[in-house]
């Protein structure tokens, strides 16, 4: 349905809500919604981000690993050692990573 300035734009459900947040946080997330020049309704849609992506990355085993750490330890292996570690992680694991992609491709769409 167009609106009424012309712009076409899917149509989604939303819900207010009211929220009880610590003073600490709503001024970081405000402070970081001024530097990112956005309102803080934009920055609090980000949850978004943890429902469809972080969320299901956590079920399947994933995690955060600084940069560094992976970058001195593939540094430490041979490339055969790199090549074996990947074949066995494609075979065990990616199925995993493709299906928690695919679900929460589905779940974007709705």
């Amino acid at each position: 349905m167009p609106r009424p300035n012309g712009n076409e734009k899917s149509t989604r459900k939303t819900e207010s809500i009211t929220l009880r947040v610590e003073k600490n946080i709503m001024d970081e997330l405000r402070k970081e919604a001024e530097q990112k020049m956005e309102s803080l309704n934009t920055l609090a849609n980000q949850v978004k981000s943890y429902v469809t992506w972080y969320k299901p990355a956590s079920k399947a085993g994933n995690c955060n690993v600084p940069k560094t750490l992976l970058t001195d330890m593939f540094e430490a292996l041979t490339e055969e050692q790199i090549a074996k570690i990947t074949e066995n992680w494609v075979k065990k694991y990616s199925k995993d990573v493709i299906l928690m992609i695919t679900k929460s491709t589905i779940w974007n769409l709705f």
